[in-house]
């Protein structure tokens, strides 16, 4: 059975949301990304600020579930670091799978994605995105009961298909 970590970066605390009631149906652990300057000026585009770890090491997983909001059609920044870190680094990180939730306030969402697959190196499967409203009265909770079916049910063929 494939390991998944739930990795989200949350300013207003809504991929928080996501990331905690996923991890309620799921049990499945979490790591939180912060920008290790949140002062400083790492909102611009393809920004690639430093940040800081708060959970597990990511390495140890074969699939990765990225929460990020998106913020003016982009990524958030101290995810795009570590995303670039980890898939950058390492010939293991080539076997990662990358799913990827995105709230999203209006718009943006594809351009998010295209940045998140483009940085991964691979499609991103399952993909949800999330309006700020469904998470904010919890109206979502099906919609992630069907995401994370959705990555047993890949992880199920993955290994099942392994030699």
């Amino acid at each position: 059975m494939a390991r998944t970590l739930i990795v989200y970066h949350s300013v207003t605390g809504t991929a928080r949301r996501v990331a905690e009631l996923l991890h309620r149906l799921t049990q499945w652990p979490v790591l939180e990304v912060s920008d290790a300057h949140p002062c400083g000026d790492s909102m611009g585009a393809g920004q690639l600020p430093e940040y800081r770890l708060r959970g597990p090491d990511a390495g140890a997983f074969d699939r990765l579930v990225v929460i990020t909001p998106v913020w003016i059609g982009e990524l958030a920044p101290p995810l795009r670091s570590l995303l670039r870190d980890i898939f950058q680094a390492s010939q293991a990180a080539c076997a990662k799978q990358v799913s990827l939730i995105c709230v999203v306030g209006l718009d943006g969402v594809a351009s998010a994605a295209v940045e998140v697959a483009r940085l991964v190196g691979r499609p991103l499967l399952p993909l949800l995105i999330l309006p700020h409203d469904d998470v904010s009265d919890a109206s979502c909770m099906g919609s992630l009961q069907t995401f994370a079916e959705a990555i047993r049910a890949l992880d199920g063929a993955c290994t099942a298909t392994a030699p």
